[in-house]
């Protein structure tokens, strides 16, 4: 008898999510954006500015590079595209 919780043999591990360049752009992006809120909660208003700049950065890389790259996998398009959406 078969687990419930097993993975269908065709779906992608969860770490190969990570591994996709675009969500890592968009992971990036997110990281600097807090980074950003961190240094502006502080007062330190030039860094807050750079972690901003960052972010928007790296929220305008990620759609190139998610066009750009062949061969990603209906889930990938569709994790990358729902994250984008909930970071933006």
């Amino acid at each position: 008898m078969a687990s419930s919780k097993s993975k269908q043999p065709n779906e992608p591990a969860m770490v190969s999510f990570i591994k996709d360049i675009p969500n890592l752009l968009s992971l990036s992006g997110l990281l600097c954006a807090v980074a950003g809120i961190y240094y502006a909660v502080l007062g330190n208003f030039k860094f807050a500015l750079v972690g901003a700049l960052w972010a928007v950065l790296f929220d305008w890389s990620d759609g190139i590079a998610a066009r750009s790259i062949s061969g990603r996998t209906e889930y990938h398009k569709a994790f990358g595209g729902q994250l984008d959406s909930l970071i933006d």
